[in-house]
Parts: structure tokens; sequence; C-alpha cells
């Protein structure tokens, strides 16, 4: 699998027949993923973050419960944090709702 239990991608590694040719080394081999949240993402955390319900937060968004968790799983990927309790130290760690 590319993902793993905790949302990681899991990539595996190939020898290019390219290898220092290619003008997308670099790009396409070993693509970066940008860690940083969404807007939607961020809206959804901050809900969570101010101690609203799932419900709470779907309703004031105008989107379902089930894509407030989705928001939740993938903001929870890109911050590398496993738990509410953990996004909530982070986020204060780095003043991300100040």
């Amino acid at each position: 699998m590319d993902i793993d239990q905790f949302g990681y991608f899991n990539f595996e590694e190939a020898e290019c027949p390219l290898h220092g040719e290619c003008e997308f080394q670099g790009v396409i081999c070993k693509p970066k993923f940008n860690s940083r949240l969404s807007d939607r993402e961020l809206n959804v955390m901050r809900g969570y973050y101010e101690q609203s319900s799932e419900a709470d937060i779907a309703k004031q968004m105008y989107i379902s419960v089930e894509t407030v968790r989705t928001h939740k799983r993938n903001a929870f990927q890109r911050v590398k944090v496993h738990s509410l309790s953990e996004f909530i130290l982070y986020a204060k760690n780095n003043n991300l709702f100040i």
C-alpha cells in the first residue's frame, strides 16, 4: 500500500533509467508534498479547536459530517499528528488560530 494505517505516504523508490539527464528529476520521481492546510481544512480544524461538534461544523460550513471527518483526516496527515489532542497542541505551538 502507498498509504499506511496512519495516513502517511510510502513510496517505492525505483531507479530511473534517465537519472541525471531527465528534466523532471525530483519532480516526478520524488515529489514533495505541500503540508500546508487548505482553507477548508483550516476552517474545519478551527471548529474542532473551538470545541464545536462535528454536526455544528458541518452545519456552519454547509457540508456533510463525513466531509468534516475527511478534512480532519487530511489535516492530521498534513501536519503529521494522530489525534485531536495532538492537533490542538500543534495548533497552540504554531499559533495556528491566533
